[in-house]
This record gives C-alpha cells, sequence and structure tokens, in this order.
C-alpha cells in the first residue's frame, strides 16, 4: 500500500511541478496531498506491528518526529540548492521533480521490497 501510494503520487507531483496555468497546478497539489494521505497510515501502521507493545507509544513518537524534522530541516534546503545551483531559480519545478526522484524512488523501492518480505505483496498479479 505505501509504495503503490508513493507511485500514485509522481504523476500529480509532475503536473503540480510542471503546469503553467496555476489553477492546474494548485489542482494536482489538491491530488497530490490526498494521495500522500493514504502513504502516512500504512507507514505508521509498519511501525507499530515492527515495535513491541510496551514501547509503541515511544517509538511512534520518535519516528514522527523523526520524519517531520528530516523533512522539515533537509526537504527546502535541498530544494533551494538544486533550484539555484543546478536548474536556476526560473525552473523551480524541475527542481522539484528531481528532488521526488531522489527521496520518492528509493523510499517506494524500498516500500515495495518491505512488503514483499512480509509476505504482503506476492507475484506481478497484486
Amino acid at each position: 500500500m505505501l509504495g503503490r501510494g508513493l507511485l500514485a503520487a509522481l504523476p500529480p507531483a509532475i503536473v503540480m511541478a510542471t503546469a503553467s496555468d496555476r489553477t492546474l497546478s494548485l489542482a494536482a497539489f489538491t491530488l497530490l496531498t490526498a494521495v500522500l494521505g493514504f502513504t502516512a497510515p500504512p507507514a505508521v501502521t509498519g511501525v507499530q506491528l515492527l515495535t513491541p507493545v510496551s514501547l509503541r507509544g515511544r517509538v511512534s513518537g520518535l519516528f514522527i518526529a523523526a520524519v517531520t524534522l528530516t523533512a522539515s530541516g533537509t526537504g527546502p534546503p535541498l530544494l533551494g540548492l538544486l533550484a539555484d545551483i543546478v536548474f536556476g531559480a526560473d525552473h523551480l519545478g524541475r527542481a522539484l521533480i528531481v528532488l521526488y526522484g531522489l527521496v520518492g524512488f528509493p523510499g517506494t523501492l524500498l516500500a515495495m521490497h518491505a512488503a514483499r518480505r512480509s509476505g504482503r505483496i506476492t507475484g506481478a498479479g497484486r
């Protein structure tokens, strides 16, 4: 579910980042937010299932804090560096797509690998 949600987020992310029309970009952002909203519960559930009952509260809090601080602390600076140094300030959309690829693609692969190892996905039919 997590890997599929991250894959499903790719098209709206590309449309949002490359649309020249503000309304289309906002519509794609809305869809992207909705799709990514479906990926959060499987991630938190996975942490809960892997954690002993007596530590679930602490581990969940640490997980959410780490994800939030990492995303907030590294995402904007990396996006700014990519936009300013690699693509130029006029091509923020390209920087967004590359950053999503650098972070989202490995995350998607890891999520799908974890699902296969746990037996949740068995073969190409699912």
